[in-house]
C-alpha cells in the first residue's frame, strides 16, 4: 500500500512516503489518496507473491507504475528496511531507511519488479517475538499486529521519475508469525486452522448494463470506445468465496483471528477496498469497496467515471487490497471520441 509520511498509520501497509495515493478502509492496508487522476509519473499498488509469506520463503514484489501517457514501467529501486520505526513515526519507514543507501537497507534490485525473500528473523524484528537490543539500549517491545492479527516487513521504493519531494514510496509485505500471548494449545489450534492469505483478483469491469471492458492484461491491444462527456457507471467484481469452503479464494476471503482481549477464536471476512484511477476524466470517489459485513453477501463495487469533453485516449486502473495486504490490478484503455 502507499502513503505520504505526514498521514501515515499503522493500519496502512504500504504507503508513498510524500505522494498521496488511495485510502482503504479502516481495517485494511491501505494507500492513502487525494485523487484518483494520474497527472504525472506515480506508483498505484504494489503486490506481493504470494500475499503472506512465512519467514525465509521466498517473495516476488511487483509495481504499478504509471503516467499521465497510460503504463510507465521504470527503474525503481527496491530494498528491504531492517530497522523498525519509532513509535512517534508518522510513517512505516524508519529514518534511516528514507535515503538511497544506508545500513538498514539491503538491496533488492531495480525495475517494476524483484524477486527476494522473507527474511528469517521477520518476527523479531517486526513481529510479536522479542527484538534483539542495539549495544546500549534497552530490548525493544514486540511489535503490535494489526487489525486482523497480521505483521509486516517494511520495503522501501525509490521512483527515479517521481521528483526529490515523491521520490520515497514504502510497502509492507505480510508475514506469517506465531501469536502472541497464545498458549500451546491455542497456537496449535491457530496453526490448524489460519490459511494464508491469497492475492484477490479482478473477476470484470462492466458498464451498468452489463457489457464488459476487456482489460489490456488479457488483451494488450484493446481498446474501448466512448463518447465524450459521457458519464459511465462502472461495476468491478473480484470471485465470491463461499462461507461454507475451506479452499483458497481470490476474493474475500475467511480467515482465523485471534482476538486479543476475549483470547477466542474467531471466524471473520476480508473486507476489499477498491481504488480508481485515470489519466483523464473525474471519478465521482478516488475510493469504493466492501466492508467485512458487506464482504459476506456481495462480490462487487460500483463507481461512476465521467468521461473528458475533448477526443483522447485515457488509461484507467482498478485496484482491489483485501484485508489482510492482497493486492491486485487490471488496466483498460478507453477511447474518447
Amino acid at each position: 500500500m502507499v502513503k505520504t509520511k505526514p498521514t501515515a498509520s499503522r493500519l496502512v501497509r504500504a504507503a508513498w512516503v510524500a505522494l498521496a495515493l488511495a485510502t482503504p478502509l479502516a481495517c485494511t492496508p491501505e494507500i492513502v489518496d487525494t485523487t484518483s487522476l494520474v497527472a504525472g509519473p506515480a506508483l498505484l499498488a504494489v503486490v506481493a507473491s504470494p500475499a503472506e509469506a512465512r519467514p525465509g520463503e521466498p517473495l516476488g514484489l511487483r509495481a504499478l507504475a504509471a503516467g499521465r501517457d497510460g503504463p510507465a514501467p521504470r527503474a525503481l529501486d527496491w530494498a528491504l528496511c531492517t530497522a523498525r520505526a519509532p513509535l512517534t513515526s508518522p510513517g512505516v519507514l524508519a529514518p534511516d531507511c528514507l535515503g538511497a543507501g544506508g545500513d538498514a537497507l539491503v538491496p533488492l534490485g531495480v525495475g517494476v519488479d524483484v524477486t527476494t525473500a522473507m527474511p528469517a528473523n521477520v518476527c523479531q524484528t517486526f513481529g510479536p517475538d522479542q527484538p534483539a537490543p542495539r549495544p546500549g539500549q534497552p530490548a525493544g517491545r514486540p511489535a503490535d499486529p494489526d487489525p486482523t492479527g497480521g505483521y509486516y516487513q517494511p520495503v522501501r521504493i525509490v521512483d527515479p521519475d517521481a521528483g526529490d519531494r515523491r521520490a520515497t514510496a514504502s510497502f509492507e509485505a505480510r508475514a506469517l508469525c506465531h501469536l502472541a500471548n497464545a498458549t500451546p494449545v491455542q497456537q496449535a489450534e491457530f496453526d490448524r486452522s489460519y490459511r494464508l492469505n491469497a492475492n484477490p483478483i479482478v473477476g470484470a469491469l462492466a458498464l451498468d448494463d452489463g457489457t464488459p471492458l476487456p482489460s489490456l492484461e488479457g488483451d494488450a491491444d484493446s481498446l474501448t470506445a466512448i463518447a465524450a462527456g459521457a458519464t459511465l457507471g462502472l461495476r468491478v467484481s473480484w470471485p465470491d468465496c463461499p462461507a461454507d469452503s475451506d479452499a483458497a479464494c481470490a476474493g474475500a476471503e475467511r480467515y482465523t483471528w485471534f482476538d486479543p482481549a476475549a483470547r477466542v477464536f474467531v471466524t471473520r471476512r476480508e473486507s476489499i477496498v477498491v481504488s480508481w484511477f485515470a489519466t483523464r476524466g473525474v471519478f465521482a470517489t478516488a475510493r469504493t469497496g466492501r466492508s467485512e459485513a458487506e464482504a459476506e453477501v456481495a462480490a462487487d463495487s460500483a463507481n461512476v467515471w465521467t468521461a473528458p469533453d475533448a477526443a483522447t485516449d485515457v488509461w484507467l486502473w482498478v485496484v482491489l487490497r483485501d484485508a489482510r495486504g492482497g493486492a491486485a490490478w487490471s488496466s483498460y484503455r478507453l477511447r474518447v471520441e
